[in-house]
Formats: structure tokens, sequence, C-alpha cells
């Protein structure tokens, strides 16, 4: 997943991320994902946010191991920074990586698992409609 054109792309240790329109998507980077790497991330993540959530889109097809104080450290702050979640890979690894962040869901925070990022979109784009209502 790339962004389609003259998108803003922050930099984290662990991901690409922009929005397209009001979806955050992020791009997981092919490396380990150490709970520094995960806490500089947050960081970046949250001064991007500047204290609203949001609907995002998560691509773990690159993604590295996640230790496990990195998994903790997601468990703990993820709730506050997302609405919902949707969370594609087109890989068994990618998926098998992206598992913390499926102990998050909640009728607070919706998360589902895609293997298309159009149905991914989608997904989120109806999400957010129910969450205006």
């Amino acid at each position: 997943m790339k962004p389609r054109g003259n998108e803003k792309v922050t930099e984290t240790p662990i991901s690409k991320l922009w929005f397209e329109g009001d979806i955050l998507l992020s791009a997981a980077k092919r490396t380990p994902r150490t709970l520094g790497k995960t806490m500089e991330h947050f960081k970046v993540l949250k001064e991007l946010l500047r204290g609203r959530k949001v609907f995002s889109l998560v691509d773990f097809t690159q993604a590295g191991i996640t230790d496990r104080e990195a998994r903790q450290y997601i468990r703990m702050q993820a709730p506050e920074l997302y609405k919902g979640l949707a969370v594609v890979s087109r890989t068994q690894a990618g998926k098998m990586i992206a598992q913390p962040y499926f102990a998050l869901g909640s009728p607070d925070l919706p998360i589902k698992y895609f293997s298309d990022v159009k149905k991914a979109k989608a997904w989120l784009e109806e999400q957010m409609r129910k969450k205006s209502k």
C-alpha cells in the first residue's frame, strides 16, 4: 500500500503514515517492532493527531516481528487514538504480527481483518457513517 500522490507522508521507525480524507493509512515497514520503535511510533502518531481519535487502515503485509513489550504497549495506547481499525495483510506472517490489535476490539473500537485494501476502506467508511449518526 502506497500513497496515491500528493499526500503528506509522515515516517516513524515502524511505518509510513498519511491521510486519505478522514482515514489515517499506515503502511508497516519491514523492521522488528521493538518497544523503543513502537513508543517512538506512537509519539509521532500522537503529535500528528493532536488529541483526536481517527479511523485507520493499517497494512501489516511487510511488518516485522513485534516483541512482547511492544505488544503490551500497543494494547495500552491504541484505544486512545483510534475510533476503528481495518487491519490488512496479504501474507500470513503479517496477519500474525497484527494479532495484538485484534485484542483491542470492542463496541467502542471496531476492528476487522482484510486481505483487500479497497474492502477495508469501504468498511471503514461504513463505520464512520455509523459513528456520525
